[in-house]
């Protein structure tokens, strides 16, 4: 910072020196610095300004110009107008009046593509205040002002003796001085909180609207300070057009999107965009075991509740879950927000359960009974956590199901492993014998594209929608009048175009691709919709439109297109879905497809375990119907309901990966 002080003739070289210094320097400002002063005796004395402005940012920017105002005649100003180059001023006169007031106008010029503006106006200091008082304006009269592009700013400073001073001050020096910070117009810039920007929202949450990820966003300007306000937000879907940004998740059509968030600050510049990608998320899948049952969401989570005997939920304990639990164990971490692995098909076997990871990795865990784990006996004790499986030459799994102690997958190629309970030939190796470690189902000869197993038999798709069957024959499981067991897998030529199966006990539901749907096997409690004693050959179910299956023990359910929930069979606890136990007609079960009493519309998924049914309502929101003794409804309680009651799931945070 420099003073105006009496005229010396060294003043204007150090200044060209310190330019020259700046021309290598791009500092974070600009500061123009002018300083007077002022030395005069009585009226009549010759007033000599020596001055300085100088601009500190960069070789473009420079003092352009520094006009002394023409002043009264009074004030004998002797030399005007003043000389100066691009640092400094010289201006020779006499100050004989009281009423003598001396403005100096001042120019910056700015030469670069940038835009600058003073950013702060900084006194330095002002001797002498009792006598003498300046003033300071710029044009156009803000603190903020704007140095345009190839532009200039012009301000000046006034000179002026108090009203109040009767006489003139002998031989007093007056020195004044300021500082004006310039600074280079930089774009907005938005900052966001989390490192990721990527984020899996539950699409069945009403609480966390799309604008709770205003709060991750911030905007920061250097002229108008935080103007996060001013933000605009816009949102395209996966196909990358353009939408209207959704105002809650919640009900909103399952999608992925891209909010990206952008703002413009008052000269028009605009910051980088910051985009998140948002993926909505809800349940696609629920399976149900023995009194125990897992939800499989669309990003691979999993959550479990019911009974939890030899570790069948694998939680890392024998407790029971009365309501949906979070399995961190599958997901290989206790961060809700960081899972390590992505489940992509879940299975409830009776005391053990399955899981199929994104890498085609296999996890099982629970009873170890008959080699049910596909361990090979290696561990001692029930498996209260998931414990990886390696199928020979490393096989990448796809899907798993499993019951009765039986485990089966298909892999990414098409083909089948099985292991475990063998006894009625359900594995399908035509032998009767133990497996004790996942092995290749060699007889089955053609790729499938769906797997099933039930307490005696397996099933499986191929992909020309062929169907297949194994295992015991009895009550015509196999789609024929055959009745022994270890059978090999044979092709049923009487159903084609098959898209699922789902075996129960003694009874198959097959579900195809227009959606009609049929079963055969044993009639138990009316499980066949049907009053007859046992169907050996495929019964068409007077239910169109179907599009998801399933069976446990004594049931039989549907879901139709237009979310309509139908079931069959025993019940003694309500499973049925019907609002009551027991039927109207006195009879142990119900014998024709009857609708879910509590919602006409809305169901997108179904499932059942032990006694046990559960309905998912739009992908987001179960309910749980019938046996409830060790919470497998998930409501938080063991007491049993014929009529539906919701889940207790507690909606998670916004997931950030």
């Amino acid at each position: 910072m420099r003073h105006f002080h009496n005229r010396t003739g060294t003043a204007p070289t150090m200044v060209q020196k310190l330019w020259r210094q700046n021309l290598l320097i791009l500092a974070a400002c600009l500061l123009a610095v002018c300083s007077l002063g002022t030395a005069y005796a009585i009226l009549g004395t010759t007033l000599d300004i020596d001055g300085q402005a100088t601009v500190k940012y960069g070789e473009p920017l420079r003092v352009a110009g520094v006009h002394p105002e023409q002043p009264p005649s009074s004030c004998g100003m002797s030399s005007y107008p003043p000389t100066w180059d691009n640092t400094s001023f010289n201006v020779d006169g006499s100050l004989p009046a009281l009423n003598c007031v001396v403005v100096f106008n001042i120019t910056v010029k700015n030469e670069t593509d940038d835009v600058m503006f003073i950013k702060q106006i900084v006194e330095k200091s002002f001797n002498n205040s009792a006598n003498m008082e300046y003033g300071f304006s710029i044009t156009p009269s803000t603190s903020s002002s704007v140095v345009p592009s190839q532009g200039q700013l012009d301000f000046n400073i006034k000179f002026r003796y108090k009203s109040s001073i009767a006489a003139l001050p002998s031989l007093t020096s007056f020195v004044a001085s300021f500082s004006l910070v310039f600074e280079k117009v930089t774009p907005p810039v938005l900052t966001v909180t989390n490192a990721y920007r990527n984020f899996e929202v539950y699409r069945g949450n009403i609480a966390t609207p799309p604008s709770s990820l205003y709060g991750r966003v911030a905007a920061v300007d250097d002229m108008d300070g935080v103007i996060t306000s001013q933000i605009v937000r816009t949102c395209t879907n996966s196909a990358s057009q353009t939408v209207t940004c959704p105002t809650t998740w919640y009900g909103q059509v399952r999608d992925n999107y891209k909010i990206t968030f952008n703002v413009t600050n008052s000269l028009g510049l605009s910051a980088v965009p910051v985009s998140f990608a948002v993926k909505t998320w809800d349940f696609v899948e629920l399976e149900g075991g023995e009194n125990h049952s897992f939800a499989l969401s669309s990003d691979g989570r999993v959550w479990a509740w019911g009974d939890g005997g030899n570790g069948r939920l694998g939680l890392g304990s024998t407790s029971d879950q009365t309501t949906p639990v979070y399995h961190s164990n599958l997901a290989g971490s206790t961060n809700v927000n960081t899972p390590v692995r992505r489940i992509v098909s879940i299975a409830a076997n009776r005391g053990t359960s399955y899981a199929v990871d994104d890498s085609g990795r296999l996890w099982t865990w629970g009873d170890k009974s008959y080699n049910a784990l596909g361990d090979g006996g290696s561990t001692t004790g029930n498996v209260t956590a998931p414990m990886q499986i390696t199928l020979p030459n490393n096989a990448k799994a796809v899907e798993v199901d499993g019951n009765n102690h039986t485990g089966i997958v298909r892999t990414d190629t098409g083909d089948i492993y099985v292991w475990g309970y063998n006894t009625d030939g359900s594995a399908g190796t035509g032998n009767t014998t133990t497996i004790t470690t996942p092995i290749k189902l060699t007889t089955m000869t053609v790729p499938v594209k769906k797997v099933a197993m039930g307490e005696k038999n397996g099933a499986a798709i191929d992909t020309s929608g062929n169907l297949w069957t194994w295992g015991s024959g009895t009550y015509g499981k196999l789609g024929s009048s055959g009745s022994g067991d270890g059978n090999l897998p044979s092709k049923y030529s009487g159903l084609t175009n098959v898209k699922d199966i789902k075996i129960g006990d003694d009874h198959m539901l097959a579900l195809m691709e227009n959606g009609d749907v049929y079963v055969w096997g044993d009639n138990y409690y009316g499980r066949l919709c049907s009053s007859s004693s046992s169907i050996t050959s495929p019964y068409k179910i007077p239910v169109s439109n179907v599009v998801d299956i399933a069976v446990f023990t004594n049931s039989s359910h549907m879901v139709t297109a237009n979310g309509k929930a139908y079931s069959c069979g025993g019940n003694t606890y309500g499973e049925i879905q019907v609002g009551y136990t027991g039927s109207p007609s006195g009879s142990t079960g119900v014998t024709t497809p009857t609708v879910n009493y509590q919602f006409a519309s809305g169901i997108t998924t179904i499932s059942a375990n032990t006694d046990t049914s559960h309905i998912l309502i739009s992908n987001m929101t179960a309910y749980g119907y019938g046996h409830n003794n060790h919470g497998q409804i998930g409501n938080s309680t063991t007491t049993n309901s014929a009529t539906g009651v919701i889940w207790n799931f507690t909606v998670p945070a916004i997931y950030e990966w």
